[in-house]
């Protein structure tokens, strides 16, 4: 059995979901990525 031959459409579903939603989100927010903060509490 090959595992591979049961995932459908999955594969392609996550690569236009990259493309259309989450990287034009990074894409966006590209100048403050790789910040960090911090919280004293």
């Amino acid at each position: 059995m090959d595992p591979k031959k049961y995932v459908g459409r999955a594969p392609y579903q996550v690569e236009k979901y990259l493309e259309n939603v989450v990287n034009p989100v990074l894409e966006a927010n590209k100048d403050v990525l790789g910040m960090t903060a911090e919280i004293n509490v």
